[in-house]
């Protein structure tokens, strides 16, 4: 090999080793960057997160008591409704049984 093609060779072994160097510079600056907007990404979704989860436990709570308040209205009202059913129950009761004792005096004078 002549001294022309050694210095060559070693002009570009030269460029090779410099530009491998700025690779690992600029991939180096590249992850540091992308590390960095990983992290501040992170801190935002999880801020995000907490934010929507306080919300959601805000609307949820808000939906409980709503339903609480529905379903104890609902319960007075069945309440209302059964305590009147079983007073028609117990006037037919006392109408019954007041058929039956007069019914009753009747055969009682009817055997007599």
């Amino acid at each position: 090999m002549d001294i022309d093609t050694a210095d060559a060779i070693d002009s570009v072994r030269h460029e090779i080793t410099r530009a491998e160097g700025s690779l690992h510079g600029d991939i180096g600056r590249v992850e540091t960057s992308l590390r960095a907007d990983i992290e501040k990404f992170g801190h935002t979704l999880r801020g995000e997160i907490t934010a929507m989860r306080d919300e959601l436990r805000g609307e949820t709570g808000a939906m409980r008591d709503e339903l609480r308040g529905d379903m104890s209205a609902i319960r007075d009202e069945l309440k209302r409704h059964t305590d009147m059913r079983i007073e028609d129950v117990r006037d037919d009761i006392r109408m019954l049984a007041e058929g039956f004792a007069s019914l009753s005096g009747r055969i009682d004078r009817l055997t007599r």
